[in-house]
């Protein structure tokens, strides 16, 4: 029936700013229409636009019939079905996003209180439900932070076309669109940010060619099984290919970015994968994949490229009690 799960899953920030977290159907099997009800603390935050940012990737943009979207009264309604001629919906993608504002100091639990699919058929889908927080703290200035930079340990790219291959110890990382190559890398979490509130952490990586005009984007997963440098490739250790299986690494992604010139660096927020990884969750690194409109490749340096190597900036302090 899949699962319906908020990202981030907990966020923290101050009064006055805002937040926007998306809502993701996972491994779903034949989604033709949902309904959802949210609810939340309308003393802690509030929506202020009253409404949902439908995204188009699980519902069809140009074929759809919207029930209810309203927001208000600590509560977010949300339904929509399908229209022919669009088909119906497998898979894992987004159906929306919801941006929140703090008003007060507290926590408030994101609730999936009500959640229901159908098919194409009117049948009833139960998906399972993962709720969120979100934690509104006093301004972080009054909370002192530390800023670390820490080296990337071992990374490869793996192939389709050379699926037995490893290439641990290259210069360049070569990310191919449509998933036919990726990266995976690892960075140790710093020592001052275990069991700390991360308030920032950035990827760096060092764009050195792009085989397109057009404009890029990369996006990181964050792995759940381990790996090592030096004997991973396309098919190990892996349970399925293209980082697809949820054994794997996570469906949804840590944080993204714009690839749009060469020999520059380029910064993807992770913040996510770093706070679970903080809160105790194991570190097995990161996932990078690249796509762009036309297809074509991006060449990143690897930590073998002298001075170039990919790294992680972390910003932690105190956690909220």
């Amino acid at each position: 029936m899949g699962t319906l799960r908020l990202s981030p899953a907990a966020v923290e920030i101050s009064p006055g700013e805002s937040t926007t977290v998306e809502v993701w159907l996972q491994n779903a099997s034949n989604y033709y229409g949902l309904d959802l009800a949210l609810t939340y603390d309308p003393a802690i935050v509030e929506v202020p636009s009253g409404h949902v940012n439908p995204l188009w990737e699980v519902f069809a943009a140009d074929s759809h019939f919207v029930v209810i979207d309203r927001a208000a009264a600590g509560q977010v309604r949300y339904a929509l079905a399908n229209l022919n001629p669009a088909k119906p919906f497998s898979g894992t993608g987004r159906v929306c996003s919801i941006t929140f504002r703090a008003r007060a100091p507290g926590r408030t639990v994101l609730s999936l209180a009500t959640v229901k699919g159908s098919t194409r058929n009117g049948q009833a889908l139960w998906p399972a439900k993962a709720d969120g927080a979100i934690v509104v703290h006093a301004p972080a200035s009054t909370r002192p932070s530390q800023t670390t930079q820490v080296r990337v340990t071992a990374d490869a790219w793996v192939e389709a076309g050379a699926p037995n291959t490893n290439h641990g110890s290259d210069r360049l990382l070569r990310l191919r669109t449509q998933s036919q190559s990726m990266a995976v890398l690892q960075a140790p979490l710093p020592a001052t940010a275990r069991g700390q509130h991360i308030e920032r952490a950035r990827l760096w990586l060092y764009v050195t060619g792009q085989s397109s005009d057009q404009a890029g984007t990369l996006k990181a997963f964050a792995l759940q099984r381990p790996w090592r440098e030096g004997s991973v490739t396309w098919v190990s250790p892996w349970a399925a290919p293209q980082g697809k299986d949820p054994s794997d690494a996570r469906q949804e992604p840590a944080g993204s970015a714009t690839v749009s010139a060469i020999n520059r660096w380029v910064a993807i927020d992770v913040t996510s994968a770093v706070q679970a990884w903080a809160d105790g969750s194991a570190n097995h690194g990161l996932l990078l994949k690249y796509n762009t409109p036309s297809g074509g490749e991006c060449w990143l340096a690897s930590r073998e490229y002298a001075g170039r190597g990919p790294y992680l900036e972390v910003t932690s302090s105190a956690p909220v009690r």
